[in-house]
């Protein structure tokens, strides 16, 4: 930083201290949002797709499936009752006309499950690794996240867009390349202005704003899906339970569509 903090007044070295404490809060908050964000949130929906979300789909489908059917049971009681004839090639063109928004859920189900399989086998980080990634970025965003530097440079904006990429891909090589450049950067508080006391303290307020910001983020999205799955998901049993309740379900609707084939085979 451009100063030592010799000469400093004592109200300025207290308002600097507190500062500095502030600044060190909220990067680690805003380091803790964007590991949920980026690194959590993926994981656990991924985690829900293979875990509970296959079965589901399964259920889904077949619930898709057997709406098809009724929609056709429909149509020909109908045909029957006005005395028409109907091909059955103009039920199946109305039927994917009727169904086409859930035949785009159904094919985005299953996009999803497959792509949380990828997900799930791929590369991860070891704990040292994950524990440095986390570390590289906290300190990188003292100094370059416009939260808690309103007033950076271009080229420092450009950088601090490289190091969210490269944190989001987990490149933890070239994180600490970037985090040694990040090594270089001062920050200039314009101590030496005349109104240094309105100034700090106006960044203080900030920051404390930026804080309660933050962690309100933190506790949405904690609070949500998937985050909020996360103990279950560890939860052999609960998901050993849920998994069963939805297989009873296709059960049950197997059942059903007996029945509704049995209607379908006296057309």
């Amino acid at each position: 930083m451009k100063y030592d903090g010799i000469g400093l007044h004592p109200k300025v070295k207290e308002l600097l201290n507190r500062y500095t404490i502030l600044k060190d809060e909220l990067s680690k908050l805003i380091e803790e949002r964007e590991y949920i964000t980026i690194t959590e949130i993926p994981r656990l929906e991924s985690e829900y797709k293979f875990k509970v979300g296959i079965t589901e789909y399964d259920c889904f489908a077949l619930k898709i499936e057997m709406r098809a059917m009724r929609h056709e049971i429909k149509m020909r009681q109908n045909a029957l009752r006005n005395g028409q004839n109907i091909s059955d090639e103009e039920i199946k063109s109305r039927i994917e006309l009727e169904l086409k928004n859930w035949k785009k859920q159904i094919d985005q189900m299953n996009e999803e499950i497959n792509k949380a399989k990828i997900y799930l086998s791929g590369p991860t980080l070891s704990e040292e690794e994950a524990k440095e990634l986390k570390i590289l970025y906290r300190n990188t965003a003292k100094k370059l996240h416009p939260d808690i530097n309103p007033d950076l440079s271009e080229d420092n904006k450009i950088l601090w867009t490289k190091i969210n990429e490269v944190y989001k891909d987990g490149n933890i090589e070239e994180l600490r390349n970037l985090s040694a450049k990040v090594n270089d950067i001062e920050e200039d508080l314009h101590l030496d202005d005349e109104n240094v006391l309105d100034s700090m303290s106006n960044r203080i307020v900030k920051m404390r704003n930026n804080i309660e910001k933050v962690t309100q983020d933190i506790d949405k999205l904690s609070s949500e899906f998937p985050f909020n799955m996360k103990e279950k998901l560890n939860d052999k049993e609960w998901i050993r339970i849920k998994n069963e309740e939805t297989t009873k379900q296709i059960e049950n609707l197997e059942k059903k569509k007996v029945f509704l084939k049995a209607m379908l085979a006296e057309f």
